[in-house]
């Protein structure tokens, strides 16, 4: 109990600290790096226990599994990146257990049975995150065409506006014939101040 107690305090304070790294600015452009180092500690750990427990006989490689499945299921990873976490918690299992285990030979045939079921999670995990990474692609590409119609929408409300305005203020012009082309000559005057200002330096 107490040595699988130091394994899970030294874990979550390596998660604590990955935490804290990841706050950084630096490292927030970097989030699948840190998550990867994350989930490779937490394999360790795991890998560590079920040494400890009988090697590929123990039934904890399942935390192993959990780990791989919380991170297909919570990060937003592609179909690349969820295999090569699926080889690297893989190798996180196998590499420490089957180093650190006596009588390896024994455990063979468990190490394929176990592996069998890890493989059957990472092939749904690949694929999770591949129909996930097609959906935002999907959304994406949505907002960016309701965006772009939004823009176009705006502009022609634009120029429907200034349509509206000089139109009325047409029609006000021609019940008056003393200020005839008034709107003309103020906008070009406008256009005049306005150029002149902008040549000013600052």
């Amino acid at each position: 109990f107490m040595t699988f107690l130091q394994y899970r305090i030294l874990f979550s304070m390596s998660c604590g600290f990955l935490l804290l790294i990841h706050s950084r600015e630096l490292f927030k452009k970097h989030t699948f790096p840190v998550v990867l180092v994350w989930f490779t500690m937490a394999s360790f750990a795991i890998s560590l226990m079920i040494v400890d427990l009988g090697g590929f006989n123990s039934f904890y490689y399942v935390g192993i599994i959990l780990v791989l499945m919380v991170c297909s299921m919570v990060l937003p990873l592609d179909a690349e990146q969820a295999v090569l976490s699926s080889l690297i918690l893989y190798a996180a299992y196998v590499v420490p257990v089957w180093f650190l285990t006596q009588n390896q030979a024994v455990n063979v045939r468990i190490l394929l049975s176990n592996s069998f079921f890890f493989a059957s999670f990472a092939v749904v995990s690949v694929i999770q995150c591949h129909q996930e990474t097609q959906a935002r692609r999907r959304e994406f590409d949505l907002k960016m065409r309701l965006d772009s119609d939004l823009v176009a929408s705006y502009k022609d409300f634009q120029n429907a506006r200034e349509a509206t305005i000089l139109g009325l203020a047409k029609l006000a012009e021609y019940r008056d014939t003393d200020t005839g082309n008034h709107l003309e000559r103020m906008r070009e005057y406008t256009r005049i101040i306005a150029k002149e200002l902008a040549d000013i330096p600052q």
